[in-house]
């Protein structure tokens, strides 16, 4: 039930910048899709200048750490814009639809990544043996990693051609149909203000924000599960620690693009949508402690199928409230400060991984555990259970700005 993306308090900035330099005529339509494109060929950039040090022996720690923020921090650009840009393209009644197939798309690449990046090494390594001792540069590729990272680069290059052939309405300004600028501490308290004074919208944050916190470790110490508590079965099954790691990452990635397409065909609930946001967590939830607990690669290959699978149900519908609660001219805003709220527990769960990491099955079930009580509160939760509620939450909202005023 996580989002796997990683972003601070700069993405704050660049999403509000991103709103700002996109949503403003230069003479002709705006065009948000360029901001898309720049991020993509950066990206790619990126991803070739690291094969490079690679392939040299020339990377280090302190060069890795800037490149790592740098690809973060253009995701604060790309990121709001592409979550308002649905609204601008998809009628409200089909964005369920249109979220969910977003969902499968982005789970597709999980099912054949996982064994690609597995057959590196190996496929890396015959091709710099064959190559004998007068190609050092395919040599230098044996262990797969930068193989893979160049493949990688390349895939951003390829994607970011379809968006010269995208153009992406932008919203109005005001009722009069201008586009209205004001200053990037102007949009990012508006955004903000948008979000503490409609509680419920909060509330939905912070269960984000909570969902992430919880799910991070069974993200990060996968791989240590396999080296310590599946090593035996493991080695019973004939599985290398590189084919195990594959065949769970398969896994998480049928589970997603199977309940995406489940989504993109039904069409999601109609009403009571957090309820289905709420539920979907908690399973995933249980699937977490049955991860956390188990000693068998197939059943914890089974565990991350199902918490994969609750996913899209829980995102499309997330993603649904927060895009038809949000007026179209406000969602570059409200978006760019909604993100990095929602995932500023990332790099906390990332240090506590590491701190408790030594009891990986235990921390991994406790934080499952977790999130089922916390989820199971959430669902008496009556400001949350009204989010869908526009007309109440406006009226929240006016009445908090009424106080201001008053005061």
């Amino acid at each position: 039930s996580g989002v796997r993306a990683r972003h601070n308090e700069p993405g704050i900035r660049a999403g509000s910048h991103f709103r700002r330099t996109t949503r403003r005529g230069l003479g002709g339509p705006p065009r948000p899709q360029a901001h898309h494109a720049l991020r993509g060929i950066t990206n790619g950039s990126l991803c070739l200048l690291l094969t490079a040090l690679l392939a040299t022996g020339s990377l280090r720690l302190w060069i890795l750490l800037p490149l790592l923020a740098c690809s973060s921090g253009l995701g604060g650009f790309h990121y709001p814009a592409f979550d308002s840009s649905y609204a601008m393209l998809v009628p409200a009644r089909l964005l369920q639809r249109a979220n969910g197939m977003m969902s499968t798309a982005q789970n597709l690449s999980l099912l054949l990544a996982p064994a690609l990046a597995a057959d590196c090494p190996a496929g890396a390594g015959a091709a710099g043996s064959s190559a004998g001792k007068g190609r050092h540069a395919i040599g230098s590729f044996e262990d797969g990693t930068a193989l893979a990272l160049a493949l990688d680069g390349l895939t951003f290059f390829a994607t970011t051609t379809v968006l010269l052939f995208l153009t992406v309405p932008s919203p109005l300004g005001n009722a009069t149909g201008e586009h209205v600028h004001h200053s990037l501490r102007t949009d990012v308290r508006s955004g903000f203000n948008f979000i503490w004074h409609r509680p419920p919208l909060l509330w939905l944050l912070a269960a984000f924000a909570f969902a992430n916190l919880n799910a991070t470790p069974a993200i990060i110490l996968q791989p240590l599960l396999l080296k310590s508590t599946l090593a035996a079965d493991l080695a019973s099954r004939g599985f290398s620690y590189e084919s195990a790691l594959a065949l769970l990452g398969t896994a998480d990635g049928v589970g997603g693009v199977a309940a995406g397409i489940i989504v993109s065909v039904w069409g999601g609930l109609k009403r009571h949508r957090i309820r289905g946001v709420l539920v979907p967590m908690i399973l995933g939830g249980l699937a977490t402690v049955a991860l956390g607990l188990s000693s068998s690669l197939y059943l914890s290959a089974l565990t991350l199928l199902v918490f994969s699978f609750m996913g899209p149900f829980l995102h499309a519908r997330a993603q649904t409230i927060w895009q038809t609660q949000t007026p179209h001219e406000m969602q570059g805003r409200v978006f760019a400060v909604r993100r990095p709220i929602g995932e500023g527990t990332l790099p906390v769960a990332s240090g506590l991984s590491g701190v408790l990491g030594g009891a990986f099955g235990a921390v991994i079930a406790g934080c499952g555990a977790v999130q089922v009580l916390f989820c199971l509160v959430q669902l008496f939760n009556q400001s949350l259970l009204r989010v869908e509620d526009r007309a109440w939450l406006d009226e929240l909202a006016a009445g908090q700005d009424g106080s201001h005023t008053a005061t």
